[in-house]
């Protein structure tokens, strides 16, 4: 998320930068469906839709060769999904940023 808010500002005019600061929002909660709820947001550049739908995919990276893995979203998936057996989603509209939301079982039993 911090390189996108970055990359967004690299894009911003001195004095769009001055008056628009990064900004990355964390909350959580317990939900009435009885799991725990994190939710993280940004108000960066946002992200496609023809990204957006791979982003969880093993490999998938926008980063350029040997900057990354593209195994970081695969993994929180595996974990929060298989492992934990809660959710994981990304809302992200072009302009506005871009907010990840995890719920995971409060009492799962887990082997």
């Amino acid at each position: 998320m911090q390189q996108l808010i970055e990359e967004g500002y690299q894009k911003l005019s001195i004095p769009q930068s001055e008056t628009k600061s990064g900004r990355i929002a964390i909350s959580t909660g317990v939900t009435l469906q009885n799991t725990v709820r994190v939710e993280i947001s940004d108000n960066g550049t946002g992200i496609p839709q023809g990204i957006l739908d791979r982003i969880f995919n093993p490999f998938f990276t926008t980063k350029a060769v040997g900057k990354g893995t593209g195994l970081g979203m695969s993994i929180a998936h595996s974990i929060v999904v298989e492992k934990h057996k809660g959710k994981i989603d990304c809302i992200s509209s072009i302009g506005y940023g871009t907010t990840f939301k995890i719920e995971i079982p409060i009492n799962k039993v887990y082997k």
